[in-house]
């Protein structure tokens, strides 16, 4: 028997998306390339896009071997979880945003859920105080094809977690105490992406960095920054219209384009 678009939705069926993507009604066009397994769906879409990938191919795994999150640290992302990267192509001063907006995105699905969100600078997606997610924008220039940006998005589900990582780790089905549909999960998640994205491209990023600001965890707190000629702390009083974080150091007020921030208080 044929099933509808909305019965293979209810359905926590990954593999099933290609059916249904193309008549999500989106700007960016949707083409999803499924996988039980890869090493880390980011490598697969760079290796598409180096060869003419066009813009809103989308390569999702149900699981990766080699995930992995900023600075190259291991992501573990097992069975259960939703593991996916799209392929976009933006304006150089999209770019530098793509990260929050996509935290925002991310933000506004699960709050749809009734879920307490809590975005940390710089790609942190928090569900009660606990990570739930990550956002990792990798971009680089192809030549003669101009700027492309891999944003991948990883999200605790339905999987287990690794021991250790329960404290300051969640699953979003120990929050929400059942199974979730990761298939209409990921088809939320590819709508709110489409329009961050189409907000960026018309240049409305302050409208993306107010929702930001509304959801941040990190803003009006003490924190400690690490980057790569030292550490400084301060306090965060703000994010910029690329996506850098303002931390009052106490001796003027600094801008930060990369680092990883740690709640001191």
């Amino acid at each position: 028997m044929n099933k509808s678009r909305e019965d293979l939705a209810s359905e926590d069926n990954l593999s099933e998306v290609t059916k249904i993507v193309s008549n999500l009604g989106t700007r960016i066009r949707y083409q999803v390339y499924y996988l039980e397994k890869c090493g880390s769906t980011q490598d697969v879409a760079r290796e598409l896009a180096e060869k003419g990938a066009p813009e809103g191919v989308v390569v999702v795994a149900e699981e990766q071997e080699n995930g992995r999150g900023r600075l190259g640290r291991r992501w573990f992302s097992g069975r259960g979880g939703l593991w996916f990267t799209v392929v976009l192509r933006p304006k150089p001063d999209a770019l530098g945003l793509l990260s929050l907006g996509v935290g925002v995105a991310v933000g506004r699905v699960l709050r749809g859920l009734g879920l307490s969100v809590g975005l940390k600078w710089p790609n942190d997606v928090l569900v009660d105080g606990r990570k739930a997610g990550g956002i990792l924008v990798e971009g680089f220039t192809v030549p003669g094809d101009g700027i492309v940006a891999l944003v991948g998005v990883g999200l605790n589900v339905n999987n287990e977690l690794p021991p250790g990582l329960a404290e300051v780790s969640v699953a979003l089905r120990e929050v929400v105490g059942a199974r979730l549909s990761r298939l209409q999960l990921f088809l939320k998640l590819l709508r709110e992406i489409d329009n961050v994205y189409l907000q960026l491209i018309e240049g409305r990023g302050e409208v993306i960095l107010e929702e930001w600001r509304r959801l941040s965890v990190t803003l009006g707190k003490t924190v400690k920054i690490i980057t790569a000629d030292g550490e400084y702390i301060g306090v965060a009083v703000d994010v910029g219209p690329l996506g850098e974080l303002y931390i009052d150091i106490g001796d003027g007020i600094r801008a930060f384009y990369a680092g990883d921030v740690v709640h001191v208080r």
